[in-house]
């Protein structure tokens, strides 16, 4: 009995051993030269020295979690069947190369039934005419396994450990990684690799280190199911007769491209099946190839991915991690094909005219950001959007609602300006938010206003009353700017910064508060109709247009006019407010008709400023009967005659 701890050395050419023997240890021949191996069960079986190891007439055997060790010197032994047999258990049996001199594998002592390899020698082990299936694991431990001329590996569900050794192979070697088990095959190089026929089929995934090349002679499968990963700058070089099938995934990590010179395929078209996806996933920058035979197509981990050129995928575009596509110049998509749109993150930015994005099949966006960029007639296609930002200068909607899921957002940023005349923003639960950075601009041209409208068939505002939460950041603007009749909206105690009345038509206000916290302003033919409500400037330096005003509130720092306005009822300036009433010079007339007279608050700490030419002008209207009225003015003028003053002009 050999125990687990012993080793049994024997130099004899034939070792006669008892009818009944265990070896649970190691039995190591070790002649330097020609042995009979005597068919024993075998734990640890050790063929090292030189010459020929011969199999004894009967069956050696390597039970389950044997193993068999071919070692050596400089001149490795060899092991012959002779009349013998060598049966090895198919559960976690163990062959390992270990010699200190170059090993050429054969079919002799690697039975298909072994489980585990292991190469641990610095002078190379050849594979050449030897084609074989690893099922556990291949362990390099040190030096080189060359899959060599003609010969074949496959790891079928098998992991590989790379310690300190490496593989390579030659323009007639095949390699297979296939299987549901084992993880990632990362090909550990020391250079770049020469292989004929490459299969990655099952689940696996083989992966390159980035920085050495295949040299392809024959056809690279990627199955439907499977994934080959370039690691970076890895490319497959055509060596003679190169091709490359994917049905499953291609992870390009290249910074340059996809299949066009420097790029992870530079050399040869690659046949994209049905069902295929191209992921560009480099943690940086990458150039996106522009391909029509895009089936899927990612966008992954982190930079910046640029198109070279407009493309359309086939089946569905997806935008993952914190990476940013750049369509700012070509579109992804051409309107028409039904292109998928998936995003759980990163950033699409669209710069191009024209309904964006320009994918126009099935949209599943869940967080990220999509950008539109256009400096002008860019319109945001109808869909279902997460989250939505506005940062050129001519983005509008198109024919339909723009949707926001479950705490969506709509951000026109600073310098953006996002035009709406019909349909609206909107979504369901109340959880959306819409905000106008400071200098950003919304223009409302819609007929129910801004905010608050429940929509109908042909009446509504520019954000449904389902979205409350509506943030006019300082700075921001709002414009109505309808050609024609618009009520201006302050639904949910809404709070604007600037406001500016354009277009044409009788813009309404509230009959409530109109709290502005910027300037007011109007340009175009618009009128103001002030609806028997207030208008309270209260922010900081404020400028407000010559408008017909009913009541008119100004408090905090100093408002100045911009344009002759006039009061119905009163304007009260409070405390530690100043007026200034431009030198233009503008008035600000004190209404006076047969219904009231308007008036001036008490002013307290504020103040007037005149600026030379600005003025009240104070109306006094007088019933159209004869009778005695007692009148003054407490003003003196050199100039002003009563017919100008108490009788408008005549």
């Amino acid at each position: 009995n050999i125990d687990a701890t012993s080793t049994f050395n024997t130099a004899l050419t034939t070792t006669p051993l008892p009818g009944s023997v265990t070896f649970n240890g190691i039995v190591n021949y070790n002649q330097t030269g020609a042995q009979t191996i005597t068919a024993k069960i075998y734990s640890y079986l050790k063929l090292s020295g030189t010459g020929i190891k011969t199999l004894g007439t009967g069956t050696t055997a390597i039970p389950a979690n044997g193993a068999l060790e071919m070692s050596g010197v400089a001149t490795s032994p060899t092991l012959a069947l002779g009349s013998g047999t060598l049966n090895v258990s198919n559960s976690a049996t163990n062959l390992l190369y270990t010699s200190n001199g170059a090993q050429t594998a054969t079919t002799n002592e690697w039975s298909s039934n072994f489980q585990k390899i292991t190469i641990d020698n610095a002078a190379d082990v050849s594979m050449a005419n030897l084609v074989r299936t690893i099922q556990g694991s291949l362990t390099l431990t040190n030096g080189t396994l060359n899959i060599g001329a003609a010969g074949g590996l496959t790891l079928d569900g098998a992991s590989l450990i790379a310690i300190a050794g490496f593989i390579t192979g030659t323009t007639t070697s095949d390699l297979t990684i296939t299987g549901t088990t084992g993880g990632t095959v990362l090909l550990p190089l020391s250079a770049n690799i020469s292989l004929q026929n490459i299969t990655v089929s099952g689940t696996r995934t083989l992966a390159m280190n980035g920085t050495n090349n295949i040299n392809l002679y024959g056809l690279f499968t990627i199955g439907s199911t499977a994934t080959y990963d370039n690691g970076g700058e890895s490319q497959i070089v055509n060596g003679t007769g190169g091709s490359i099938s994917i049905a499953g995934k291609f992870i390009n990590r290249d910074k340059d491209n996809f299949t066009n010179t420097n790029g992870a395929i530079p050399g040869i078209v690659p046949t994209l099946n049905a069902g295929c996806t191209v992921e560009y996933g480099l943690l940086g920058n990458q150039v996106i190839t522009a391909r029509n035979d895009y089936q899927n197509i990612t966008f992954s981990r982190s930079g910046t991915k640029t198109p070279s050129n407009t493309f359309t995928p086939l089946g569905t575009l997806y935008i993952t991690g914190a990476a940013i596509v750049d369509a700012g110049s070509h579109n992804i998509g051409d309107g028409v094909t039904l292109t998928n749109f998936t995003m759980d993150g990163g950033r699409l930015i669209l710069g191009t005219t024209g309904t964006q994005p320009m994918m126009a099949g099935t949209y599943g966006l869940t967080a990220g950001i999509i950008q539109f960029n256009g400096a002008s007639s860019q319109t945001i296609r109808s869909n279902t959007y997460q989250n939505i930002e506005i940062t050129g200068a001519g983005v509008g909607n198109s024919n339909g609602n723009i949707t926001l899921n479950t705490s969506g957002t709509f951000v026109v940023k600073s310098a953006g300006i996002f035009v709406i005349n019909d349909n609206n923003i909107t979504g369901a639960g109340g959880t959306q938010t819409v905000t106008v950075e400071n200098g950003g601009i919304f223009r409302c041209g819609n007929n129910e206003g801004f905010n608050g409208f429940t929509a109908t068939l042909t009446n509504n505002s520019s954000i449904s009353s389902t979205i409350a939460n509506i943030n006019l950041n300082m700075g921001s603007t709002v414009e109505y700017m309808r050609g024609g009749d618009q009520p201006i909206t302050n639904a949910n105690g809404l709070i604007y910064s600037n406001l500016l009345i354009s277009g044409t038509g009788s813009k309404t206000a509230p009959s409530g508060i109109l709290d502005i916290q910027g300037h007011l302003t109007k340009s175009g033919t618009s009128t103001f109709a002030h609806n028997n409500g207030i208008v309270l400037l209260d922010g900081t330096t404020q400028i407000f247009a010559g408008l017909t005003y009913n009541n008119l509130i100004l408090t905090n720092d100093t408002k100045t006019t911009s344009g002759s306005s006039t009061i119905i009822d009163s304007i009260k300036i409070n405390d530690g407010t100043a007026l200034s009433i431009s030198g233009t010079p503008d008035t600000i007339t004190l209404h006076s008709d047969a219904t009231k007279t308007a008036r001036i608050g008490q002013i307290g700490t504020g103040t007037i400023n005149y600026n030379s030419n600005g003025k009240f002008v104070a109306e006094r209207y007088i019933p159209a009967r004869k009778a005695w009225r007692f009148l003054a003015v407490p003003i003196t003028s050199l100039t002003q005659t009563i017919k100008d003053a108490w009788q408008e002009g005549g």
